[in-house]
């Protein structure tokens, strides 16, 4: 049964996770910069990228980037699947290591960018490189999701690990990179009737595109061999403590929710005041 009015120490914990939502990484603030839409900063900086590294390198940016869209969303398409194979549902659960998936990327990135992205080799490293990144972050995603009581194997939990990558900070230096969570919610649903296989492919399809400015930033940072390592490691840890960090206020509101029902768990998230 749901409960009319929230506890104390779950507002403290509704509160801990709104704070989660508006601490922005500067990762996340140099894409926010970029520009105000996803469609407008994959466009901007696709074209910024493509400029300088066609004057430096003689690279088709826009042909490797493409390549790398493709294969994150269809890798995006089956991960879900091939996560959940490496999950044991008997065994008893432990807190997820985040420590464990942040070297993880960290390590791949900084081995991709070793190579630099505007080599020929290098160039091949990186998209598999990212593609391998990206299952790392959705497996901690959803080993932060199973901590806080969601079911792995529901549409609708899966919906919500996607939906991580779509969250951002809510600051006002940060109204463009997302709108407050919960209408960044709604939006993410439109369109969504129902919790389906097509309906999560239409979100990858978002997802996707999110992250190809990701990809961007990664691309540049890890365009010069060598001095690329650092740059690739550096990024790649900055997206996945992003990405931890949202899905970990994102699981512990919707465990919220379930206990006292979305209307009441939203209306207190809104008064919730956070000091800048």
């Amino acid at each position: 049964m749901e409960n009319s009015i929230m506890e104390y120490n779950d507002v403290l914990l509704l509160k801990e996770a709104k704070q989660k939502m508006q601490d922005i990484s500067w990762a996340m603030k140099g894409l926010n910069l970029a520009a105000s839409t996803v469609s407008f900063t994959t466009d901007t900086v696709k074209n910024q990228a493509k400029n300088w590294l066609s004057k430096k390198y003689q690279v088709k940016v826009d042909k490797v980037i493409n390549k790398v869209e493709l294969s994150v969303e269809k890798a995006l398409h089956k991960l879900i699947k091939a996560n959940l194979k490496t999950i044991k549902t008997k065994k008893k659960f432990k807190k997820p290591s985040k420590k464990t998936y942040r070297l993880l990327t960290t390590t791949s990135g900084a081995a991709s960018g070793f190579f630099g992205s505007t080599t020929g080799f290098g160039t091949l490293i990186f998209t598999s490189e990212f593609t391998l990144t990206t299952k790392f972050m959705l497996r901690s995603i959803m080993d932060i999701a199973r901590s806080h009581g969601e079911d792995l194997y529901d549409l609708e939990t899966q919906k919500a690990c996607f939906e991580v990558f779509a969250l951002g900070g809510e600051s006002k230096s940060d109204d463009d990179l997302d709108i407050a969570y919960y209408s960044s919610r709604v939006a993410l649903n439109q369109g969504l009737d129902k919790v389906t296989a097509e309906g999560l492919k239409k979100l990858v399809g978002y997802i996707s595109k999110r992250l190809s400015v990701v990809i961007t930033e990664k691309f540049l940072a890890q365009a010069i061999p060598l001095v690329g390592a650092i740059g690739g490691g550096t990024i790649n840890l900055a997206f996945i403590s992003h990405y931890q960090k949202m899905a970990e206020a994102h699981f512990t509101i919707r465990s919220l929710e379930r206990k006292y029902g979305k209307t009441i768990v939203e209306s207190t998230y809104t008064t919730i005041l956070i000091n800048q």
